[in-house]
C-alpha cells in the first residue's frame, strides 16, 4: 500500500548494489523492467533497503552507466506497462506460500519447495533424513 515501509525499517542508510547488462534495444529494457526490477524490488523491499544502485555493463564487464532507483517507487515505474507487475500480487503470493510452509512443516524437518512456470502448482515435500537438496552449505541445514 501507499507509504508502506519494508520489513526492516531500520536500514534507511543501506543501498543495494546491482549490475545488469546495458540495453541495446527496447526489448531489453522491457525485459529488465519485467524481471530484474521485480527481483530488485522484492529483495530490497523485504530487507527495508530504500535505494538500489544499478551499474549497467557491456559484454566485457565494463561499466557504462549507473542508475539509482528508490525501492518504493519501482512499482510505479512499471505500472500500466504491458509487462508490468503488481507488487500487491507478489506480496500476496509470498504470504500464501510462507503461510502454507509454516502450517505444513515441523521443527527439525527438511523440506523441498517445488514450483514450475506458470507457478499454478506449488508443492512442499518432506525430505528423508540425509537426503540433500539444499542450496545451503551443511552448516546452515
Amino acid at each position: 500500500g501507499g507509504g508502506r515501509e519494508g520489513a526492516s525499517a531500520g536500514h534507511s542508510q543501506y543501498v543495494e548494489l546491482k549490475t545488469s547488462r546495458s540495453f541495446e534495444h527496447p526489448g531489453q529494457r522491457r525485459s529488465f523492467e519485467k524481471f530484474k526490477m521485480l527481483r530488485f524490488w522484492v529483495q530490497s523491499f523485504l530487507a527495508g533497503v530504500p535505494t538500489i544502485v544499478c551499474g549497467f555493463r557491456n559484454d566485457e564487464g565494463i561499466l557504462e552507466s549507473i542508475e539509482t532507483f528508490k525501492t518504493l517507487e519501482l512499482p510505479r515505474a512499471v505500472r500500466g506497462k504491458r509487462d508490468g507487475w503488481d507488487p500487491n500480487a507478489c506480496l500476496d503470493l509470498t504470504s500464501r506460500v510462507l503461510d502454507a510452509v509454516w502450517e505444513q512443516t515441523t521443527d527439525g524437518g527438511q523440506y523441498a519447495l517445488r514450483f514450475a512456470a506458470p507457478f499454478t502448482d506449488i508443492t512442499l515435500e518432506k525430505l528423508e533424513r540425509g537426503e540433500r537438496e539444499s542450496f545451503l552449505p551443511p552448516e546452515y541445514t
